[in-house]
């Protein structure tokens, strides 16, 4: 009776044919039981090289035994562990607030995979019947003290296109996701798979987006008339740190992993609006045609407003990159609004900084009289030169006692491949 083998062949190399058909042609090799693409169950192409396929004993040995396999070993079927996100993420299951501010909310998410026939939303499930009735299999919830880690798959910085801004902006649960599935795709994206389901385990960006997605709503439902821009700000300023190790950094991570519980009281935020990101555009080069593509309205560039740089943008993080081999200096203009509980307050800002920074806040006191009113400071950074391949990391808090508003900061040389 043929099992299902994980046959493992090493990193991914160059090839003029594809991954998948390497694959197929590999069993077409050794004649198995079946058609090769009936024997195949997964091919994998992400991280590493390898397949899954239905094979008997004998198959395997032989595949065992051909150049370019490292290993051929029965597949395990193993426990169902999970953890479920609003306790990964210390998210409580009831809050107080205003009922009438849950409803309404619509937040656009540049994605895939939400559709409004899909039984992960409550109109389609069974509860229109009289009597519903449903069983749930108990799970283990387990906690990995490690976590959260950035999967090596994940796309990582600096941003290409503008350098400037440190991208990405925040990290959230995104691997192994249990969520809802296509009944017109395959369960594994390969062509000879004919199953259909309603749920998949999904890693990737497009279960990351969805938990940032869900956090938005929630902070929009306490402030109603905070705009895009706060609430990215409220995101990221009360992120959970992450610190950099073997792999991951701050252009892997960004601010951290996603804490919404404390998003809904950032203290202080850094708004933006549409005429701010248009300013942007101009300061990195962009002409009025280019611009009036991005915007779809008539915006354009002030003749009468002097060129800046692409990190001028009151943006909650801040980058630079840099000359590998050459000392370097930069400034980075902020504006933050006072939207805490308390109208008068105090904010001190303390900087934490890799030793080759030197990292300047002036002022480094901010006081408030007003809810909604803005203060502005500077941030300057200067150090020696930094090697190719490397990064320097700096946090700068404001504190008044009791908000933490953390802004992260990456000095950056260029990465070779």
């Amino acid at each position: 009776m043929p099992q299902v083998y994980i046959v493992y062949m090493g990193a991914q190399h160059a090839s003029r044919y594809p991954t998948y058909e390497l694959h197929l042609n590999l069993l077409t090799e050794i004649p198995v039981n079946c058609s090769p693409s009936e024997s195949l169950v997964s091919s994998y192409q992400r991280s590493f090289s390898g397949f899954a396929a239905k094979l008997s004993i004998d198959e395997a040995d032989k595949l065992s035994k051909r150049e370019g396999i490292i290993s051929v070993f029965r597949s395990k079927t193993l426990k169902l562990r999970t953890t479920r996100t609003w306790d990964f993420l210390n998210f409580s299951h009831s809050v107080n607030r205003n009922p009438p501010l849950k409803s309404d909310i619509i937040i656009g998410m540049l994605n895939y995979g939400i559709w409004p026939e899909s039984k992960s939303l409550i109109r389609d499930w069974d509860l229109r019947q009289r009597n519903p009735v449903a069983n749930i299999q108990k799970s283990e919830a387990v906690f990995d003290s490690e976590a959260p880690l950035v999967t090596s798959f994940s796309s990582r910085g600096p941003n290409l296109i503008t350098p400037d801004i440190l991208k990405p902006d925040i990290s959230a649960p995104g691997i192994d996701i249990l969520a809802a599935w296509s009944r017109v795709a395959s369960v594994s994206n390969l062509p000879n798979d004919t199953r259909v389901v309603n749920y998949n385990i999904i890693s990737g960006t497009s279960m990351a987006c969805p938990h940032v997605t869900g956090a938005a709503a929630y902070v929009k439902s306490f402030h109603q008339n905070w705009s895009p821009a706060a609430i990215m700000s409220a995101l990221m300023t009360t992120a959970k740190p992450m610190y950099p190790s073997a792999g991951q950094d701050q252009l892997s991570y960004g601010a951290g992993q996603l804490n919404p519980a404390k998003a809904v009281d950032p203290g202080l935020v850094y708004d933006a609006g549409a005429s701010d990101y248009v300013q942007m555009l101009c300061d990195s080069g962009y002409n009025e045609t280019m611009i009036r593509i991005v915007t779809g309205d008539s915006s354009s560039c002030s003749s009468s407003t002097s060129i800046g740089t692409a990190r001028d943008l009151n943006h909650p993080s801040m980058a630079l990159h840099v000359q590998s081999g050459k000392a370097f200096a930069a400034k980075f203009l902020r504006t933050v609004t006072n939207v805490g509980s308390a109208r008068r307050s105090k904010y001190k800002a303390e900087v934490r900084a890799d030793r080759r920074l030197n990292v300047v806040v002036n002022p480094s006191k901010l006081r408030f009289l007003e809810l909604n009113e803005k203060r502005r400071f500077t941030v300057s950074v200067s150090g020696g030169p930094l090697p190719g391949n490397s990064t320097a990391p700096a946090t700068v808090i404001w504190s008044d006692g009791k908000h933490l508003v953390r802004s992260v900061m990456v000095v950056y040389t260029d990465f070779s491949s």
